[in-house]
């Protein structure tokens, strides 16, 4: 007979495997949707399905890790599941410039080779505590071949994405001067400033941390004066 404490652990156990079985159904809905975006006519079910049951493995990352190093050509993909993570350029010294960030429920990976000289340098980093799903490139690409090259999809659909957001970025820049790109973050992006920490969303309007500190509290005066 079981004792109280193995049929707890038990009881545990079941549970999370019922809660990881989810998550695998989640990440196999936002790949088909992928290949609905692409109009693919024919999706392999059962394809998609044993490259995430066999191929991904779910762990937590803490904050400030660094999952792409830009020395390094990068070899993995996340999804994930929770948290938030950043796409970031090294300029000088400890310096860096973040170009985007990423939420869960999306993949993330840098596509090394079809990116300009320019953005193979991207490194990813967890911003906050996150759960992401990670495969082995290499191993996605060998094993997706059963459904039209899943890959090649994936990877059309994030370049897509990447390159509607640095034409967006460029454009901020080029409109709008430190104030008004600080004004446009703290008016449109209050679920990343609740997020983020204030040096990474320095990074990401182009301003040092000492002047993002000085327009925060400038904001918080005007605030109470109104």
């Amino acid at each position: 007979m079981e004792n109280q404490g193995t049929k707890i652990f038990h009881i545990a156990g079941h549970a999370m495997e019922k809660y990881h079985c989810e998550n695998r159904k989640i990440i196999a809905k936002r790949l088909k949707s992928i290949l609905v975006d692409a109009e693919v006519s024919c999706i392999n079910n059962g394809c998609i399905n044993n490259i995430i049951t066999k191929e991904f493995r779910r762990e937590t990352v803490s904050s400030r890790t660094v999952l792409v190093d830009q020395n390094l050509k990068p070899n993995k993909m996340y999804y994930l599941e929770s948290g938030l993570v950043r796409l970031f350029l090294k300029t000088s010294g400890q310096k860096s410039f973040t170009l985007f960030f990423v939420s869960g429920g999306e993949f993330v990976f840098i596509p090394f080779l079809e990116l300009s000289n320019q953005f193979r340098r991207l490194s990813l980093q967890a911003v906050s505590d996150c759960v992401v799903w990670s495969v082995e490139i290499e191993n996605f690409k060998r094993n997706s071949m059963c459904n039209n090259s899943l890959w090649d999809y994936l990877k059309i659909n994030f370049l897509k994405e990447f390159e509607e957001v640095v034409s967006m970025r460029e454009y901020f820049f080029q409109s709008y001067n430190a104030k008004e790109r600080y004004d446009i973050l703290m008016t449109e992006n209050l679920d990343l400033i609740n997020k983020a920490p204030d040096k990474y969303l320095a990074s990401y309007i182009g301003v040092a941390p000492e002047t993002y500190s000085r327009m925060k509290l400038s904001r918080k005066k005007y605030s109470k004066l109104k």
